[in-house]
């Protein structure tokens, strides 16, 4: 590029962006570039022979020196990401005072902005921040630490994090101003980091443990129970929390307690003496003492900070949080609070419920699940019941005047402490309630969930599997609610669009044997916008399925009903978008039947053909009625499946199974139930998949060996071994423990030559254990249960018919040492002594549900030599319940889990 000094400058000093360029090469920039740039008031003014030529060569960007001038010029700049750094170097160079500062100002307003679309480009922060080093321009590295410090949570989501500089992370770990959902994402973004860094080959060995140091930022006192290593001083021990945390994720931290939260709130300059340290201990006594709908001790008390970018928190599974004493300061410390989740909570209360919409208006979701009992009597065939309540303060009466709530969700699945005057109180807060789960809620009737449908006139997802949903809440739903300014706009000519069905998007009622035929099917004929559609283990029928005119549908499951393939065709024919499908245990799909007299339904519909040229599943299971052929059918359907279940009734050839990992090369998740496998089956499994997560072989024949599970699975998270596996040893198990090395849900049956040593085997191996099923495997338990305590994070155990040795404090010992753990299950058959003490309310521990299962002898006719040969064989199960208001016992005659 040329530029001419002597020309004379035109008088007009003004320029316009248009004119730049021929400027440039044609015009004069003599007194307004000498004013606006060092480099050429020194160049002009100085000794150097380019002062005395007419024109010199600047060899620069093109484009970049242009803005050079224009800024120069007064012209407004459009600095971004990609251009940052060559304006800033050019306005370095030239000596732009003008152009650094409105880098500087671009930079300030840039990192300070927040939001996921401020967020600047990961890499392009790195390269902002190595140049602004490089040149000591003091302001840039400072921004970049603080605006990656901000957005932490988002950076990691980046898949150039790990490219991230390792000063440049450590700054940033170190910034007042880190904000993480957890120091469980800190620890692992920490992790990954080094993983891809430390390793390589140009990093000596010193450098390697020294970067390893940066693990010493993270609080490990605050990380899932799994990974914790004991308790600190105070800073170690408080949550992260700064003005621009948004989400806070507590969840499955048992140590997580009242005190923490409250010493996490207080300002850091908050002296934590000795003396402070056991007011807060005494403060926090008195606080679990009153009653949650007593006046708190005074706001005064402690000064708590108020965090107002706080939108989320999740204190799911910590049993050390007594929640409904310390809402009030979560509402004063948190303020804009629009998401609680407090799922497994055991010690929440409903009466807390209420008491928390008053005093946070502004949440509109919360998350109370609880686990579904075994024992639902909508399910299983229940022999005796008994209830010890608690005695606890009496209810406080609400006044209408003052409930007033911005809640649009709620979701309290498995919750058996909620009556239907629960959801009395439930509907005066329900003005925006738009999505309602109560699955398994067995403690309300069809009558409560029809009075709360008839005040929710803004539902639009109901979930009401396992529970008496019946033919009053259909009744309710189907209603005429036209009078209501909730169905704005509706058309007249439609008898069903002023029913809270026909707006529905979301329907879940499997397994609600209180419904039936005739109410299925009004229910369908007013349901024509759903998305999503579970009918699971209902009496619906093709006649009724059939008047289901929505052409929405993407999740349908059908599973364990009447429906036949050619009036699922039909149905399947309308919804194209369709992603998850559940066929499992559909009897019916095996027989071709006429229905021409159903809304001009084809004789014999190829309902896979269908599927195959209509939908993209990402999600499906099958059973019955779906063979080889139906797999090549529907190849063009399953490219993109995530998860797929083929149950009793599917058959599929050997050379189809092989086949299905490259039909669908993303499956995280595969089951089998009752086929034929083999290992080289498995085998093309696991090698095709490289994504796969969850593995579950159940009863399947064939003829499997080692080589089956001697292959690597770094990512299965999930393994099922049911009955397949008879010839598993403890050094196979050794063996598995180092293929499977991501495991934290396992479940073994059949393995008969097990034996105690197999405990310690599955402690080591896989400490992160969740879960944890022994059925029928061996000896593991004839000389007692200890190993396995050392997996603290244990949440579901269930031990049955492992051998006669398990003690009779077990379950109270398992509460106390295992302390996430909610489910137990075990067999009579195993107690050294009999039997098992039952714990009391305080020495569960986070313990909901205990099932014991008894047997009962009975003579085997098949053994002809011996004529008084018994065999143990199921009696009934005993299930032991707690809840927020007693203690259930209750006897059924399955085998429950």
């Amino acid at each position: 590029m040329v530029i001419k000094w002597r020309e004379l400058e035109r008088e007009n000093n003004s320029i316009s962006e248009d004119d730049l360029e021929e400027i440039i090469d044609y015009e004069s920039i003599g007194c307004r570039l000498i004013e606006g740039s060092s480099y050429f008031r020194g160049l002009v003014a100085g000794n150097f022979s380019e002062s005395y030529l007419d024109c010199i060569s600047i060899k620069w960007n093109p484009e970049i020196f242009i803005s050079i001038i224009k800024s120069i010029y007064g012209c407004t700049l459009d600095v971004t990401p990609g251009n940052f750094v060559p304006l800033l170097e050019g306005a370095l160079f030239f000596g732009v005072e003008t152009l650094l500062l409105e880098c500087k100002a671009w930079l300030s307003k840039a990192t300070s902005a927040s939001g996921i679309s401020f967020m600047l480009p990961l890499d392009a922060i790195c390269e902002i921040w190595s140049f602004g080093l490089e040149h000591a321009i003091d302001f840039v590295p400072e921004l970049c630490v603080m605006h990656l410090a901000r957005n932490f949570m988002r950076a990691i989501s980046c898949s150039s994090f790990v490219n991230i500089q390792y000063n440049l992370l450590v700054h940033c770990v170190e910034h007042p101003d880190l904000t993480v959902d957890s120091e469980k994402h800190l620890a692992e973004a920490l992790l990954a980091w080094l993983h891809k860094n430390g390793g390589l080959p140009e990093c000596s060995t010193e450098n390697k443990s020294n970067r390893s140091d940066i693990l010493k930022k993270v609080r490990v006192s605050l990380l899932l129970l799994r990974f914790a290593a004991g308790n600190g001083e105070f800073d170690s021990i408080r949550i992260r929390l700064t003005d621009y945390t948004e989400r806070i994720d507590l969840s499955g931290c048992p140590q997580i307690a009242p005190a923490l939260l409250l010493l996490s709130m207080l300002p850091c300059s908050y002296n934590m003496d000795y003396s402070s340290s056991k007011r807060i201990k005494k403060f926090l006594i008195k606080l679990e003492s009153l009653d949650v709908h007593q006046s708190p001790i005074s706001e005064n008390v402690f000064p708590t900070l108020s965090f107002q970018a706080v939108r989320e928190v999740d204190v799911s599974n910590c049993p050390g949080i007594h929640l409904e004493s310390f809402i009030k300061y979560l509402c004063l410390s948190f303020p804009s609070l629009r998401t609680l989740r407090a799922s497994y909570c055991s010690k929440f209360r409903m009466v807390a419920l209420f008491h928390l919409l008053q005093n946070c208006p502004l949440i509109n979701e919360l998350h109370l699940t609880a686990d579904i009992s075994p024992a639902n009597p909508t399910k299983v065939s229940t022999l005796s019941t008994s209830f010890d309540e608690y005695h606890v303060a009496s209810r406080p009466m609400f006044n209408d005047s003052i409930l007033s709530s911005n809640i649009t969700k709620i979701v309290l699945e498995g919750r058996n402490d909620i009556t239907d005057s629960d959801l009395i109180n439930i509907s005066k807060f329900c003005g925006s309630l738009s999505y309602l789960d109560l699955k398994g809620c067995t403690s309300v009737t069809d009558v409560g969930l029809s009075k709360l449908i008839y005040e929710c006139v803004n539902l639009q997802s109901l979930v009401v599997s396992d529970t008496y949903f019946g033919r009053q809440s259909v009744i309710a739903l189907c209603s005429d609610f036209s009078h209501l300014d909730g169905f704005p706009g509706m058309p007249n000519d439609l008898k069903q669009s002023s029913s809270l069905a026909f707006k529905l998007l979301e329907l879940q009622i499997g397994d609600c044997k209180n419904v039936d035929g005739t109410s299925l099917s009004q229910l369908m004929s007013h349901t024509c916008m759903l998305k999503c559609l579970s009918l699971r283990d209902t009496p619906i029928a093709d006649a009724a399925f059939l008047k289901f005119l929505g052409s929405s549908l993407e999740r349908l499951d059908v599973s364990e009903t009447v429906v036949s393939s050619t009036a699922l065709a039909h149905i399947i024919r309308r919804n194209p978008g369709l992603k998850l499908l559940n066929l499992s245990g559909c009897r019916n799909m095996c027989h071709l039947e006429s229905l021409e007299s159903y809304s001009g339904c084809s004789k014999g519909g190829k309902l896979f053909f269908d599927i195959g040229r209509t939908c993209i599943l990402e999600d499906a299971a099958f059973g019955w009625g779906f063979s080889s052929f139906s797999l090549e059918d529907m190849e063009p359907a399953i490219k993109s499946l995530r998860s797929i279940t083929l149950s009793l009734g599917a058959s599929l050839s050997q050379y189809a199974l092989t086949l299905l990992p490259r039909i669908s090369p993303l499956l995280e998740s595969v089951v089998l139930n009752f086929q034929v496998i083999s290992d080289s089956i498995v085998k093309n499994i696991v090698e095709s998949l490289p994504n796969l997560q969850i593995l579950a072989l159940c009863y399947c024949l064939g003829n499997l060996s080692s080589i089956s599970i001697h292959l690597s699975m770094p990512k299965l998270r999930k393994l099922k071994l049911e009955r397949v596996t008879p010839w598993l040893t403890n050094d196979d198990l050794i063996i598995l423990t180092q293929k499977c090395t991501s495991l934290t849900q396992l479940s073994l049956s059949g393995c008969i030559l097990l034996n105690s040593e197999s405990q310690q085997i599955i402690s080591r191996g896989w400490p992160d254990l969740v879960s944890i099923h022994l059925e029928e495997c061996g000896e593991v338990t004839s000389y007692g249960v200890s190993s396995l305590f050392d997996c603290w994070g244990i949440e579901d155990l269930l031990l049955r018919h492992n051998g006669r040795g398990i003690q009779r404090n077990f379950i109270v010992d398992a509460a106390s040492k295992m302390p996430m753990l909610r489910k137990m299950a075990l067999d009579l058959c195993d107690a050294s002594e009999g039997g098992f003490d039952t714990p009391n309310f305080d020495e569960r521990s986070f313990l909901s549900i205990v099932t014991l299962a008894r047997c009962k002898r009975q003579r085997c006719a098949f053994n002809l030599s011996n004529s008084d040969a018994c065999r143990s064989v199921h009696k009934d199960s005993i299930v032991l319940e707690w809840n927020t208001k007693g203690f259930r016992t209750t006897i059924v005659e399955e085998r429950v889990s």
